[in-house]
């Protein structure tokens, strides 16, 4: 994905149904509490956003550590979160030499994953939000699960939105075959899986500019972690996303501090 432009394509969009803040994006977002809202059960407070560009997300999975794609680095060393304790905007400086990157475990391969690090914990006093990974028996338990998808509306409005979705297959790919991903020929053999923008209302597709932000389930009514979006196809509409569950051992190697569910 470019690194440019809104992006969630929301069939039959609506601000009251699908943007987490009615009002104030991003200088002093007001949350909506509409009871319309298709995701007003959730905290979604642990998924912040770039000083410099509000449209990049960042995606909180313990106190200090966050989910990123590697073709998309920070447009900015400040990470902005909306604190549901102070109503309001608080910001956190990322360690610039927090990052880290990882292989596929079966081919070896670099992946488009990335994990970034706050200078400091997250005050609890801020009562922003970490994300458990869904993580279950089998494979096959993932596909139709519901997805409420997170991104930017495509054709206007400054608020993030939620639309919803079905994770329809998950599969072995390749992609960014022609353009900017890290080495230059695109990321191979990638655990990935696909939504797909259908015709009910609410139905999501990701455009250019949304890489890195999160996909959730929710279990229990909690949500919970499954990808982040790193590429779209076309014709029929369909988006891609890192199938965090797959890599969850990768972490673990490295030190990541995480929390899954169930």
């Amino acid at each position: 994905m470019p690194l440019a432009g809104f992006a969630l394509d929301i069939v039959n969009y609506k601000p009251a149904v699908n943007d987490r803040f009615s009002s104030g994006y991003p200088k002093a977002p007001v949350l909506n509490t509409g009871s319309g809202f298709v995701a007003k059960a959730f905290d979604f407070s642990g998924v912040g956003w770039s000083a410099a560009n509000p449209n990049q997300n960042f995606t909180m999975i313990n106190e200090r550590q966050f989910l990123l794609v590697s073709h998309y680095s920070p447009a900015s060393d400040t990470v902005h979160f909306f604190s549901p304790a102070l109503n309001a905007i608080v910001a956190y400086k990322i360690d610039p030499k927090g990052f880290l990157n990882f292989t596929d475990p079966e081919s070896g391969q670099k992946i488009d994953l990335q994990i970034g690090t706050l200078e400091t914990p997250l005050n609890p006093a801020h009562r922003i939000a970490t994300y458990p990974f869904l993580k279950l028996a089998e494979q096959s338990d993932y596909v139709n699960l519901k997805l409420y998808v997170y991104g930017h509306y495509c054709t206007g409005g400054a608020s993030p939105v939620v639309g919803i979705n079905g994770l329809l297959e998950i599969r072995r790919a390749d992609f960014f075959a022609a353009s900017g991903a890290p080495g230059g020929d695109g990321v191979k053999d990638t655990t990935v899986f696909v939504f797909k923008q259908g015709r009910f209302p609410g139905s999501a597709w990701a455009e250019s500019g949304d890489s890195g932000s999160p996909a959730f389930a929710a279990i229990n009514g909690k949500l919970c972690l499954l990808g982040i979006h790193v590429d779209i196809e076309k014709n029929p509409n369909t988006t891609i996303d890192i199938f965090l569950p797959a890599y969850l051992g990768a972490l673990t190697k490295v030190g990541v501090i995480f929390n899954t569910i169930p």
